[in-house]
């Protein structure tokens, strides 16, 4: 009988949107310079992409306007 590799689902999930964030969706945690945890609601955080946040790391919609 051939051996079968099990292929794990990975833990998070990240989409480049492009102009917009970028998405990080799945179970991980995110730490910032000073080794603090931000928080994480419901599995998701947007990432800022346009570099004009005024909340950096995370995405204001900023790229909107």
């Amino acid at each position: 009988m051939e051996d079968q590799k099990k292929t794990a689902e990975p833990a998070a999930t990240v989409t480049i949107t492009g102009r917009g964030p970028i998405h990080i969706e799945g179970r991980f945690e995110l730490i910032d310079a000073s080794g603090a945890k931000l928080a994480v609601e419901n599995n998701l955080i947007k990432i800022c992409g346009c570099g004009r946040s005024q909340n950096m790391p995370l995405c204001d919609g900023t790229h909107k306007k």
